[in-house]
């Protein structure tokens, strides 16, 4: 497995800079952009290729912080569950708050005047939720990228995070679709039709 981190010369960190991981792989990008190995040989140019996809592969994981909390967390040798599998061994409280977020979905009728806000609100709400759960993720591998071997059961509540965080994700998801139809709605209304 290509070390991402290794590649765009970035300390092994969940809580990246993302102004110096984007100067990094600017710098990398040039260097193997696949363009200036156009009149080398044929071995060379795949060469070329293969280091700009591995770069750009890099870059998309280590950019997003879910993706980034996936990768480190395979990294340590621990294999999440996939996003389609789940884990199925979610706390009380967090099944509890998914059925409070359904139900306020559910609640927001997209044919009226008032769905547009509501939705914003519960957008700005999961927003909110997720930041607060990537700054806990940054403390949490904090305090185990450093340390020379990792215990799995401190990787457990981490992968449990992790699998939150993509709900959350498919939940803003959805939302976006009611949004997007809701806007549809109005400025079809607007456009008297």
């Amino acid at each position: 497995m290509t070390d991402f981190f290794a590649l765009l010369q970035l300390p092994v960190t969940f809580d990246l800079d993302v102004a110096t991981l984007e100067q990094h792989y600017r710098a990398q990008q040039q260097q193997f952009h696949p363009d200036r190995f156009a009149t080398h040989a044929v071995e060379q140019q795949r060469w070329s290729m293969e280091q700009a996809t591995q770069l750009n592969e890099a870059w998309q994981t280590l950019r997003e912080p879910l993706a980034r909390a996936v990768y480190l967390l395979q990294r340590m040798g621990y294999q999440p569950v996939s996003a389609e599998q789940g884990r199925g061994d979610q706390d009380a409280a967090f099944l509890m708050q998914v059925m409070e977020w359904r139900e306020a979905l559910a609640e927001i009728d997209p044919a009226t005047a008032a769905a547009l806000p509501q939705l914003v609100a519960l957008r700005q709400q999961m927003e909110r939720e997720m930041e607060q759960v990537f700054a806990h993720l940054a403390a949490l591998f904090k305090a185990v990228c450093g340390a020379d071997q990792t215990d799995r059961s401190q990787l457990e509540p981490m992968a449990r995070l992790i699998d939150q965080q993509r709900y959350r994700r498919r939940f803003l998801a959805e939302i976006d679709q009611i949004e997007e139809q809701v806007v549809e709605r109005i400025e079809s209304d607007q456009h008297g039709g």
